[in-house]
């Protein structure tokens, strides 16, 4: 994706952390941050910034639907909706009460890679906004498997990481996929920590991957 950032309104407190996002993610096609009403605050935008306000604003009716179902069913605040299609996918995160930041991508998968920068750009537009955190910062996981991953890989997984020189036991592998490094294994360890991991074969063991 080589179409530079661009916005169509003067630059304000949360431009820097719009485009570090977006910057971020090779395949991003805009980053909205979103009040109430649906009205952008701010954008970067790889596609037409007007496109990209429509997308603000059609989640922004997506996220009102969540949150109405998530009432009803007493499941407490929807921090995080993820709709991943065929072509692309968006991932929309709480900032605060009625403010969202939603990132659109042109892939298939949002990526657990994906989600933390979202979350971290939120935190961000939190503290740069002033305004009152939503109820948690729980990030919510993901990892897509790629076809070219096989099954017998699937079935095989890390044990144990190496984590800095200490040896830390996996509890479960929740996901691969096709990182900068080769093949990523999103796992859950003995303690509950989740985290990307690869294989580094210059040491000939499963390690944590340098975020």
């Amino acid at each position: 994706m080589n179409t530079p950032p661009s916005r169509d309104q003067a630059v304000t407190g949360f431009s820097a952390v719009l485009d570090a996002l977006v910057a971020a993610v090779p395949n991003a096609l805009c980053a909205v941050f979103v009040d109430p009403e649906g009205e952008t605050v701010d954008l970067c935008a790889r596609i037409d910034p007007f496109d990209a306000r429509i997308t603000g604003a059609e989640f922004t009716i997506v996220l009102a639907a969540v949150r109405q179902s998530t009432a009803k069913l007493s499941a407490g605040s929807a921090l995080e909706v993820r709709v991943e299609g065929t072509r692309r996918s968006a991932i929309a995160r709480c900032v605060s009460e009625g403010y969202d930041l939603v990132l659109l991508v042109g892939s298939p998968t949002i990526t657990a890679r994906v989600a933390d920068a979202v979350v971290d750009a939120a935190i961000e537009l939190l503290r740069e906004s002033g305004l009152p955190p939503p109820p948690s910062f729980a990030r919510l996981r993901a990892a897509e498997a790629p076809p070219k991953v096989s099954s017998r890989f699937r079935s095989m997984g890390p044990v144990v990481i190496d984590d800095g020189g200490v040896q830390r036991r996996v509890e479960q592998s929740l996901g691969f996929y096709q990182g900068e490094a080769g093949i990523e294994v999103l796992v859950r360890l003995d303690d509950g920590e989740e985290l990307l991991v690869w294989f580094d074969a210059t040491i000939n063991r499963w390690t944590r991957r340098a975020l």
